[in-house]
């Protein structure tokens, strides 16, 4: 029996939600933890969402490297999103966690319109959408409900 190129693979979607559950954790232990434990979920929220972003810019550049003449603009856009989210991280705080709400928006906008162009596979936005929701779900709670740290 032969998939329908439209599902998305079981493998990818488990692999896609449980990398949700850091942002979950840390944004609880962020918003209910008390202090001290509200610092570490702060530094474990921005921690994983660092990696995440850059994980995200990591998909371009692994994408464009499958095509004999990869596209510039595609490893720029995969580079960009990797420096962008180590800057997030450099910078911490709620400074850090608005840069990351900011490069997840920018990197989703982007990947609808490759999407949109055919340029990723069909079902990609159907899973990319919610997983995306999630983390900025988390990281807007923690820009506004964060206790002053």
């Amino acid at each position: 029996m032969q998939r329908k190129p439209h599902r998305i693979p079981g493998l990818v979607t488990l692999a896609g939600w449980v990398a949700t559950l850091p942002f979950l954790a840390s944004t609880a232990l962020l918003l209910f933890g008390g202090y001290p434990r509200s610092v570490v979920g702060l530094t474990a929220l921005i921690a994983w969402g660092s990696c995440a972003l850059a994980a995200t810019g990591a998909l371009h550049c692994g994408w464009a490297l499958r095509d004999a003449r990869p596209s510039a603009t595609r490893l720029l856009a995969g580079a960009a999103t990797i420096a962008f989210a180590w800057i997030a991280l450099a910078f911490g705080g709620q400074r850090g966690l608005a840069l990351l709400a900011a490069g997840f928006l920018v990197i989703l906008g982007y990947d609808m319109a490759l999407s949109r162009a055919g340029r990723w596979p069909s079902w990609y936005p159907r899973l990319r959408v919610p997983l995306t929701g999630v983390a900025l779900a988390c990281l807007f709670a923690a820009i506004l409900g964060a206790p002053e740290l």
